[in-house]
């Protein structure tokens, strides 16, 4: 429901809005689904192929056949590899991760499992339509042998707490992901004591059995992932404060507003800016145009650059930073990000989404934000201007990434 502005008497034919409704109209169609098979860490439906640690698309080593579908599971954060894949581009799709994967090449490509996997064929297969499989790579482990394997969110330990390494971890215990035999430093499973957003730890737990004893043996070797970086010393002035705004560099501030330097002008060369917000600050795009692939906006992790992000909304989590190359052209303008204005109830008082330390209990039942006290925790559910796509606590599943929105009414307007 909306809650208008005006009571029934007021409203009859008289009211100078007239009532709008939305209809929206949706179609499904049903995916019918065998009983779930179980093979070894496989949790399976329908037609696709397991064997030992590999799941295949249906009919592998053959092709692949028509309207086919089929879903896929394993324990959180397992790491898998692309063994083969070929599909028909666009409409074969395989979803990894929630990420929809068609054509051609993937093979070779390494994911640390956080959903489940969905296959989906359509009613018409070309002469491209060949097949896929992914295994389970072999999980690693250190001299003592013990198998080492990433722990779920709720066994995770409290961000500011310090775990060994896994060459030294003994039996059952936690330990740090960090490159060391085997581990991999892309699991991202558990909070750092900066809590950092989303979750960027690798936590192993040592198991007390080894390869051999283990139903994961895979048949294909672990292959570790190393990563060379290459990074451009960036020299910026001290930082400044308005209002929200922590900043770096020429960048414009103005009231809720963070612009590109010279705004209302047009930026320069070589100009470089960053600049942040308490985590999970909501800001819209009020303007944008830079010169396309050499001057970028960069947020959540993200490079924009060239036209069409103006009216985009974000839910911040991390820095805002701004490049300018050697040479602009004429399609070099400016930009400007502005804070969206707090929700608010009928009392007036300001909600403000909460950081991750002082998010609930995962099982905690909060308040709607419109019966909430000040100082109060509540859920946003979309009602007094509220957001759902915060995503900054976990729910009572441990959904992965997390997906609740989770507010705190102030004591102020």
């Amino acid at each position: 429901y909306r809650k208008q502005n005006f009571t029934r008497n007021e409203s009859n034919a008289t009211a100078s809005t007239p009532f709008t409704t939305t209809t929206t109209t949706c179609s499904f169609t049903e995916i019918s689904l065998e009983e779930e098979q179980v093979d070894g860490l496989w949790h399976f439906q329908g037609p696709c192929v397991v064997s030992g640690p590999c799941l295949s698309s249906p009919g592998y080593p053959g092709f692949y056949g028509e309207n086919e579908t089929c879903v896929a599971s394993l324990p959180p954060f397992t790491a898998l590899t692309v063994k083969e894949f070929g599909t028909e581009k666009f409409y074969d799709q395989l979803t990894v991760n929630a990420i929809r994967y068609s054509g051609r090449g993937l093979r070779g490509e390494s994911f640390v499992l956080w959903s489940s996997i969905t296959w989906t064929s359509d009613e018409s297969n070309d002469r491209y339509a060949e097949y896929w499989k992914l295994c389970l790579d072999t999980p690693p482990v250190c001299s003592d042998g013990l198998v080492l394997t990433p722990v779920s969110v709720p066994d995770c330990p409290a961000a500011t707490e310090r775990l060994r390494d896994c060459q030294r971890a003994e039996p059952g215990e936690l330990c740090e992901g960090d490159g060391q035999c085997g581990t991999r430093t892309d699991i991202n499973n558990c909070y750092d004591s900066g809590y950092t957003y989303p979750a960027s730890r690798d936590v192993y737990r040592k198991q007390n059995f080894t390869r051999n004893e283990s139903n994961a043996t895979a048949s294909t070797p672990f292959t570790t992932t190393t990563t060379t970086c290459s990074f451009t010393e960036i020299s910026l002035e001290e930082e400044q404060v308005d209002g929200l705004w922590h900043f770096q560099g020429p960048c414009v501030v103005s009231g809720p507003c963070l612009s590109s330097p010279g705004y209302p002008g047009f930026y320069g060369e070589n100009e470089t800016c960053v600049a942040s917000l308490p985590p999970f600050t909501a800001l819209t795009v009020k303007e944008f145009g830079t010169e396309k692939f050499y001057d970028q906006l960069t947020v959540n992790a993200i490079r924009y650059s060239g036209r069409g992000l103006r009216g985009e909304s974000f839910v911040l989590w991390s820095s805002i930073t701004w490049t300018s190359d050697e040479s602009n052209d004429r399609y070099a303008e400016y930009w400007k990000l502005c804070l969206d204005t707090p929700p608010v109830c009928s009392d007036g008082l300001v909600l403000t989404p909460v950081s991750v330390p002082d998010c609930p209990a995962a099982t905690e039942r909060l308040r709607d934000c419109q019966r909430a006290e000040p100082g109060e925790l509540c859920e946003g559910d979309g009602q007094c201007g509220t957001r759902t796509d915060i995503n900054n606590c976990y729910d009572s599943g441990y959904t992965y990434p997390a997906s609740r929105d989770v507010y705190r009414k102030q004591n102020f307007t």
